[in-house]
């Protein structure tokens, strides 16, 4: 057996494998073209992505979030959002790290739009290394956003339809940065 992950249980040597999922049921019908989504680290890299594809698919408002300041770059990827079929984009700057600005960031998208029907969690922090190089701080700089983040956008964000977090392939397979 040559798999990587592996555990034992009370059967026995257990090991993990990658199956690949469709989607369908109650996340398909989750959002349409009234729902507004938040998107989290939503103007550049996977959060963008994520973005452009359910203004794509759904024809949602997305309201894009990172914690730089509004932008040209976030002016951009609104723009690039809108072009892929959004009705409409905004950018809110929060830090997910800091739960007063979470509650204020969702506040403000609930007061111009009136709802919040999901988020997509894909803020984080980019930290290469491997883990036998990395020392406590270095780990928190990493999980911090990612845990922290989406238990404060829970608890800011009441009523959701739809909550999706975003991770990594480095957290299973590595990266050595």
């Amino acid at each position: 057996d040559l798999r990587v992950d592996v555990g034992y249980s009370t059967g026995g040597r257990v090991g993990l494998e990658l199956k690949e999922q469709k989607v369908s049921g109650p996340v398909a019908a989750a959002l349409d073209d009234q729902s507004v989504v938040l998107v989290t680290g939503g103007a550049k890299g996977l959060g963008l992505k994520f973005a452009k594809a359910l203004a794509a698919k759904y024809r949602c408002a997305i309201v894009l979030s990172g914690r730089s300041a509004e932008s040209a770059e976030t002016a951009k990827a609104c723009a690039a959002v809108k072009a892929e079929g959004a009705r409409e984009c905004r950018y809110q700057a929060l830090d997910v790290r800091n739960a007063k600005s979470v509650n204020e960031g969702v506040g403000t998208v609930k007061a111009g739009f009136g709802r919040l029907d999901a988020i997509v969690h894909s803020a984080g922090v980019i930290a290469d290394a491997l883990i036998a190089k990395k020392d406590a701080a270095g780990l928190d700089s990493v999980i911090e956003p990612k845990v922290a983040g989406a238990l404060s956008l829970l608890e800011a964000a009441h009523g959701l339809k739809l909550f999706g977090g975003v991770g990594s392939w480095a957290g299973r397979f590595g990266n050595a940065g």
